[in-house]
């Protein structure tokens, strides 16, 4: 245990209490601790009389439990729930991931493309909003926000003209990771060095195991010039490739076929649900499902209680932990909430990108107030569930069935119940189902 004066805990850290139990979760890294309610109460009587944890341990006169004392401020230490008041507040907030949209222009038309990018034969450079110029200044802001990593993507980012000189500026500017989010299609033996040199990591789109079912949502000839790609990859060193599929009702037969096509390839496999944005609103207008989660009703008490063991708390970084910039500047909490609503500031009027969370700052937008609207602890329908940290881990999930009342009580009804037992050690023989 390092701190040494008082505590508090931090502007992370989230409370649940049911039936005289408390659970603490971190909101940014999702892990959490369960504690009774005596044990809650002597935490905050530490708190409110502003004593150190040791000074909190010399008034407990049982040896064992100033030991399990110890071990609880430990653990709460160490997942970031309490730190020292005199923490410096002045230090800056820090993302984990910037996303860069450079373009919203795309050499492919798939179906489902969620961010609905604009199909163009080849690069115009007067097709894009933004300038050279302008690209770089607000790479320049990225990079003075110290993300750990920062994404290129689109659209498909290597449309631009300039895409390997932005790539250089950033390299030479940056200590982070590069990740280049891709179709894949334009990765060429001219360009290969280059690309393997600045980049850090592949996130390549494919839908598909083969030509067929690649061809359904991204036109013919793909899955041969990604797999080409790859090789050209992997013969420069490159190890960190990862390959996307969606599953949509025509191919979810197909996930482990696709995760055994990673496994042989040596890539990693990333499978995401259908999500009806973009132009996948049209696909769910033919009759394609979305299914935000599984029906944990259906699972076996085993699963059930390896699901509680391995949950995380909501820690849904969108707005927070991420954001996505996109081709014209505009800001939002993810690429999947890209919405007027949920605008929360433009690049263009900030001069860094923590003034958008500055309250002083006349030009941020209400995407803020909207993003705050969502939180599980804000939102009208959940904010007085004592699981709804653990039900929802996406705030896009919430988003998209905050209007539709039918789906989103249909899927209250299959969370809830089991949620409460997991979470709340209540699993029970009858709950299962084989």
């Amino acid at each position: 245990m390092t701190i040494k004066d008082s505590y508090e805990f931090t502007p992370d850290c989230h409370k649940i209490t049911y039936k005289h139990r408390t659970i603490l979760g971190n909101r940014r890294t999702g892990e959490w601790l369960k504690l009774s309610e005596e044990c809650m109460n002597i935490l905050e009587h530490g708190i409110n009389n502003r004593m150190s944890p040791s000074e909190l341990l010399d008034c407990l006169h049982d040896h064992d439990d100033r030991i399990y004392f110890q071990r609880i401020f430990d653990q709460l230490e160490n997942i970031g729930l309490i730190r020292s008041t005199s923490y410096d507040t002045s230090v800056r907030r820090t993302f984990t991931h910037i996303y860069f949209a450079l373009t919203n222009k795309c050499n492919l038309f798939c179906n489902h493309c969620c961010y609905n990018a604009k199909y163009a034969a080849s690069s115009d450079p007067n097709t894009h909003y933004m300038t050279t110029d302008e690209a770089l200044q607000t790479i320049d802001k990225i990079i003075s926000a110290h993300p750990q990593v920062i994404t290129f993507s689109g659209g498909e980012p290597m449309m631009r003209d300039d895409f390997f000189q932005l790539l250089l500026y950033t390299s030479e500017h940056y200590n982070g990771r590069i990740n280049l989010s891709t179709n894949g299609t334009l990765i060429s033996p001219n360009n290969v060095d280059l690309l393997s040199k600045h980049v850090d990591s592949f996130d390549i789109s494919i839908d598909g195991i083969d030509d067929e079912s690649c061809e359904r949502l991204r036109g013919p000839g793909v899955f041969k010039r990604v797999m080409t790609s790859i090789a050209l990859l992997q013969s420069r060193g490159v190890k960190q490739i990862s390959l996307s599929m969606v599953l949509m009702d025509h191919n979810k037969h197909l996930e482990t076929p696709f995760r055994d096509l990673n496994l042989r390839m040596g890539t990693r496999a990333v499978v995401r649900r259908f999500t009806p944005i973009g132009r996948g609103k049209a696909y769910q207008k033919r009759g394609e499902t979305a299914k935000i989660l599984p029906d944990l009703r259906q699972i076996t008490n085993e699963k059930a209680r390896r699901y509680r063991d391995t949950s995380k708390f909501c820690n849904c970084g969108a707005g927070e932990k991420m954001i996505l910039i996109d081709h014209d500047g505009a800001i939002y909490p993810c690429g999947l909430m890209i919405t007027k609503e949920l605008k929360l500031a433009q690049i263009q009027e900030l001069e860094q990108i923590e003034d958008m969370f500055s309250s002083a700052n006349n030009k941020i937008g209400s995407g803020q107030q909207a993003l705050n609207d969502l939180q599980p602890q804000n939102f009208s329908k959940c904010k007085d569930c004592k699981v709804n940290f653990f039900c929802w881990h996406c705030l896009h999930h919430l988003e998209q069935l905050k209007g539709d009342e039918a789906r989103f009580t249909e899927r209250c009804n299959a969370q809830k119940s089991l949620l409460y037992r997991l979470i709340w050690d209540e699993v029970r023989e009858a709950d299962a189902h084989c």
